[in-house]
């Protein structure tokens, strides 16, 4: 089943998670998903070049679960 609702972004939940945990190495990007309520998924994204090919691959290095209340963030997992 699909699910048609946008999910919003938040760049401030992104901002906090990354000066919880750092960036690592390689950062390509951060994206922080409202998922219901005051809930967010954040993915955090490196890129790296691919030996022998042409290009390079992006993936999601860090995953977090996080609840925004008011300004706090807090990672649930």
């Amino acid at each position: 089943m699909q699910n048609d609702r946008a999910l919003n972004t938040n760049p401030y939940v992104c901002m906090q998670v990354l000066e919880k945990v750092g960036k690592p190495d390689n950062f390509f990007q951060c994206k922080s998903l409202n998922v219901y309520d005051n809930k967010y998924r954040v993915n955090i994204y490196t890129k790296e070049s691919i030996e022998g090919l042409t290009g390079e691959r992006t993936r999601i290095a860090k995953s977090y679960f996080c609840r925004l209340d008011d300004d706090k963030v807090t990672i649930l997992s």
